[in-house]
């Protein structure tokens, strides 16, 4: 966007384009995992705080006997 905004070409190779792709990478893949795993049958059904809370603490202790946390 900085490129096209002041008539640069863009360079796609450089390391800090390629960091930062990665970085943003891995933060979708973050709130991914968060709305897919920990918070399974929690985020679009609007139950309530006290099933949310123990629904979230179970996925949570199931998904870290898969991979570590």
């Amino acid at each position: 966007m900085f490129a096209a905004k002041n008539k640069r070409t863009s360079k796609y190779v450089l390391f800090e384009n390629i960091l930062d792709f990665w970085i943003f990478v891995m933060g979708i893949i973050y709130i991914l995992i968060v709305y897919k795993v920990y918070r399974w049958n929690t985020f679009i059904n609007n139950p309530t705080k006290e099933y949310e809370a123990k629904t979230f603490f179970k996925n949570w202790v199931i998904s870290t006997d898969i991979i570590s946390d």
